[in-house]
């Protein structure tokens, strides 16, 4: 697995699930986009929330691959939120 410095701190399943989608993209799209450097943008982010929140960088990145829907699937509010419970 080729890791980034920054991330290399991040031993969670986020962060392996994150870097096999950037590996798997950079495999498609060779030298289309900066995809290592979105990784770098997003460690960096996560340790920012952890740093203003007190929570672990690994939970912050968990609960965010969590919730990331795969490429070409439509971003839809929470079930609650669509039956009108907001």
């Amino acid at each position: 697995m080729n890791s980034s410095p920054a991330a290399a701190s991040l031993n969670c399943d986020g962060y392996r699930k994150l870097i096999a989608a950037v590996e798997h993209d950079e495999k498609r799209n060779l030298y289309c986009h900066d995809y290592r450097g979105k990784l770098e943008w997003i460690v960096a982010r996560v340790k920012h929330y952890a740093e203003k929140t007190g929570l672990p960088p690994e939970f912050i990145l968990d609960a965010w691959e969590g919730e990331r829907p795969t490429w070409g699937e439509p971003v839809t509010a929470p079930e609650h939120e669509r039956a009108g419970e907001a």
